[in-house]
């Protein structure tokens, strides 16, 4: 569907993708899309964006060796303040210390691999 290959945009080219960017894949108005993918997901683009940034670096923190500098880079964050401020906001703890258990849920699974139901109402931001 339409939704579903928005979203898989959204998560594969999470790094470097604008809201400008969505809204022109989308066909739709800036305020159109906003409504819209608000109704799909329960929060806005930005708010959605930083979490799959943050999941995935969680990934990256938990599965590779690199810096945190490099780390916020690969994910799209334009400063490691921003990185530091969006991870804690999205996890409730700075990124060295995330607990090795922890796991993003939000009622959506934004992994990739799982796609959740737009039709569902139980998605929140912590």
């Amino acid at each position: 569907s339409f939704h579903k290959n928005l979203i898989d945009k959204i998560n594969r080219d999470f790094s470097f993708i604008t809201f400008e960017d969505v809204v022109r894949h989308s066909g739709y108005s800036a305020s159109h899309f906003s409504k819209m993918f608000k109704k799909l997901t329960g929060m806005n683009f930005s708010e959605y964006l930083n979490i799959v940034k943050v999941e995935n670096a969680i990934v990256l923190l938990r599965h590779n060796n690199a810096t945190i500098t490099s780390i916020s880079q690969k994910c799209g964050f334009s400063t490691i303040r921003n990185f530091n401020r969006v991870f804690k906001k999205v996890t409730g703890y700075p990124p060295l210390s995330l607990p090795k258990d922890f796991i993003i849920d939000i009622g959506l699974h934004i992994s990739g691999v799982d796609f959740f139901d737009p039709t569902e109402k139980k998605s929140i931001l912590m």
